[in-house]
């Protein structure tokens, strides 16, 4: 599957996100490792504002792995292509997101 035919897929609104999971290994071989706002849009169908508003999310949840070149304003996201596809389309949570959750729920137990 040709990169064209990947973005295709990921605009084809008749298919979930569980479905287009069985295209995963075609869709990571579309992207570079290291991914960029550019990429998180095109695979999500996002605006770019709504992009960088996902990744801090993910980067203070830690549900997936986000680096930010600088903390301050006009800093580069940059993703692991690999965590986040697996995020997306299966819903696996990376285990320091997992961590963060066990801990909170404890928290909130006590």
């Amino acid at each position: 599957m040709n990169k064209k035919e990947v973005i295709e897929l990921l605009k084809d609104t008749s298919l979930g996100y569980i479905d287009k999971a069985v295209f995963l290994n075609d869709i990571s071989k579309a992207y570079p490792l290291i991914l960029e706002v550019s990429h998180i849009q095109e695979i999500l169908g996002v605006s770019a504002p709504t992009a960088r508003k996902i990744l801090k999310q993910a980067r203070e949840t830690k549900v997936f792995p986000v680096a930010k070149t600088s903390e301050k304003s006009g800093g580069r996201y940059k993703v692991p292509r690999d965590p986040f596809l697996r995020y997306v389309f299966l819903g696996e949570v990376h285990p320091m997101g997992l961590r963060m959750l066990q801990e909170e729920m404890g928290a909130a137990n006590r």
